[in-house]
């Protein structure tokens, strides 16, 4: 539901259009996105990507955080506080969202994981999304099937 203001308190205070305020898409659209990365750059005829650029953004990892320099990765250091699953490897990339969305990229395993879900519709006060921390569960999920 769209009603005139952004949830996001960095993109309303920029009148409504911020980089911060996340992944606005379908899941099909975020798959191209993710196959596009996972294909080095390249999606169907097209290269969107040079192969070096998305090494760069995928695999690069921050010597301060878990972040990488593109994206969110998992947290080897300290798992209960991964974003991902404990399936995951360390080559694992990708979102997760203020308003509950994530995708993860495995290019290991040849996975691309999307969960689209708005967590703070109607309200960001209802913490029973991040205690039933859904999204690392379903990701297991994923793996537990393909084992």
């Amino acid at each position: 539901m769209i009603h005139g203001y952004v949830h996001d308190e960095t993109a309303d205070f920029l009148g409504g259009v911020s980089g911060n305020a996340g992944v606005f898409s379908n899941a099909g659209d975020v798959a191209k996105l993710c196959q596009m990365w996972l294909n080095g750059g390249k999606y169907g005829d097209a290269t969107v990507l040079s192969s070096p650029t998305v090494e760069l953004f995928t695999k690069s990892k921050s010597p301060t955080c878990r972040r990488g320099l593109g994206f969110d990765k998992p947290d080897t250091e300290n798992l209960e506080n991964s974003p991902t699953c404990d399936e995951a490897s360390a080559a694992v990339y990708g979102h997760l969202g203020f308003t509950g969305t994530v995708f993860w990229v495995d290019p290991e395993q040849d996975i691309i994981f999307i969960f689209l879900t708005n967590r703070v519709y109607p309200t960001r006060d209802n913490s029973a999304f991040n205690k039933a921390n859904i999204r690392p569960e379903l990701f297991r999920q994923v793996y537990k099937s393909i084992i």
